[in-house]
């Protein structure tokens, strides 16, 4: 081989890692990210189950604080769902399918959106 079949094929390979080192370590900031959402939305839906039962005792006080916090865990599952969307497209295409299986992430389950009633 000549020296420039070798840069050739240095210069793949090279492009092949680095194709797989950012990959890895958007799989590893998306992976994250729907972690954290996840314990945003439980936080929110921990929030919306206390001023539910507050709401009970006290009707007219804790309406509107009901209503602001219900939008906020809707929202909250929106964004959720769209990450965790997100994190499951990926781990059925190729090739970030094979990477996700070698981190051992698996994909999400959808958050629905119950009334609290």
């Amino acid at each position: 081989m000549d020296g420039v079949s070798i840069t050739i094929i240095i210069g793949c390979v090279l492009m092949i890692i680095l194709a797989f080192i950012w990959t890895f370590n958007k799989f590893i900031k998306l992976n994250e990210r729907v972690n954290a959402l996840w314990l945003d939305l439980s936080a929110q839906l921990e929030s919306r189950t206390s001023l539910t039962h507050k709401h009970v005792k006290n009707a007219q006080k804790h309406k509107t604080d009901l209503q602001a916090q219900e939008e906020k865990v809707q929202s909250a599952g929106r964004l959720y769902n769209d990450r965790a969307k997100e994190l499951n497209l990926k781990l059925k295409v190729f090739p970030t399918n094979i990477i996700a299986k070698r981190l051992g992430i698996k994909p999400r389950d959808y958050f629905e959106i119950k009334d609290p009633q």
